[in-house]
């Protein structure tokens, strides 16, 4: 659960998967890194082992885009 004031914080890059997938779904020209962030996209398991540790509270894959990912803790959030 999430309060008002709180810190919100990313790892990785965001876009690269949605990078990934322009590529290949325009024919542009291939980039291994973003079409892979697409394909095989890597859990960050010691990122949120260390943000377990830091107090964090709450986290959520933001794939759908952070905007989005926001709007879900919110409103789950109360």
């Amino acid at each position: 659960r999430a309060s008002a004031g709180e810190l919100v914080a990313v790892t990785g890059c965001l876009g690269d998967a949605l990078a990934g997938l322009e590529i290949l779904l325009k024919n542009l020209p291939f980039n291994r890194h973003l079409v892979m962030r697409l394909l095989n996209p890597t859990p960050r398991l010691k990122e949120g082992a260390l943000a377990l540790k830091a107090g964090v509270k709450c986290a959520i894959d933001v794939s759908d885009g952070l905007l989005f990912s926001l709007y879900l803790v919110a409103k789950a959030s109360g």
